[in-house]
């Protein structure tokens, strides 16, 4: 809905292919490709309903 209102401007990045290190604690990760789409709008035909959300504990407690 942000992307969606002309007032504002949004930029969309995405990063795939990211390499993990599963042998360290916290896990490492590294490299991966990087997208960025400046301007960016969502496209109507685009957009899909999600199916789930998810809101993360929080740590700090």
């Amino acid at each position: 809905m942000h992307a969606r209102d002309k007032d504002n401007t949004v930029d969309l990045y995405v990063v795939s292919d990211i390499k993990v290190d599963t042998s360290t604690d916290p896990y490492l990760p590294s490299s991966g490709t990087v997208w960025h789409y400046h301007d960016w709008e969502p496209a109507e035909e685009d957009l899909r309903p999600r199916k789930y959300e998810y809101r993360l504990p929080d740590l700090t407690t």
